[in-house]
C-alpha cells in the first residue's frame, strides 16, 4: 500500500493455538480469514483479490498487469483448482496424522498410531505425490506462459 501511496492501518490478530482465528479477527471477517482490508466501508478477503482492489484504486503507481491476460487467468485457476486443493489436502492429511500418533486427538495405541502412519504416508506417495507430479509436468509444459508470469 505504501508502494500505491494509499492510506493503511495495521491491526494484528494472533491466531489461537490451534491456528484458528482470534473471536477479535471474526468481528471484523467473519469467516476468520487473513489478510483482511476494509475499502470504502467493504471488507475484503482473499489475497488476490485485495491486490486486485488495491490496484483499482491507483493504477497509475504500478506496471502490474491490471487487465487480465488468459494466460494469467488460466494460472490463477490452476493455482485455485488444481493445486491449492492438493496442497490443503497434504496439509490435512500431515498435520492430523500427527496429532493422532501424537496423542492430541487420542489414544490410539502402538497399532492405532501405526495404522495412522501408513494411511497418511499411502495417500501422499500413492495420490498426492504423484498429482502434484502431474501438475509440475503441466507447469513445465506451458514454460512459455509461466515465464511470462515469473
Amino acid at each position: 500500500m505504501e508502494e500505491l501511496n494509499l492510506p493503511y492501518n495495521v491491526q494484528a490478530y494472533l491466531r489461537l493455538p490451534t491456528f484458528s482465528a482470534p473471536p477479535t479477527l471474526k468481528k471484523v471477517s467473519p469467516f476468520g480469514k487473513a489478510p483482511v482490508v476494509e475499502i470504502d466501508g467493504e471488507v475484503v478477503t482473499e489475497s488476490a483479490y485485495i491486490i486486485h482492489r488495491l490496484l483499482q484504486l491507483a493504477p497509475e503507481h504500478t506496471d502490474v498487469e491490471t487487465v487480465p491476460s488468459n494466460d494469467s487467468i488460466f494460472w490463477a485457476h490452476f493455482a485455485e483448482g488444481s493445486q491449492m486443493n492438493l496442497l490443503q489436502a497434504g496439509a490435512i492429511i500431515g498435520a492430523t496424522a500427527g496429532a493422532w500418533k501424537g496423542g492430541k486427538v487420542g489414544d490410539l495405541g502402538e497399532e492405532g498410531q501405526a495404522a495412522i502412519g501408513k494411511y497418511s504416508q499411502w495417500v501422499s506417495e500413492a495420490y498426492l505425490k504423484p498429482q502434484n507430479q502431474t501438475n509440475l509436468d503441466q507447469v513445465r509444459g506451458r514454460k512459455r506462459s509461466f515465464d511470462v508470469l515469473c
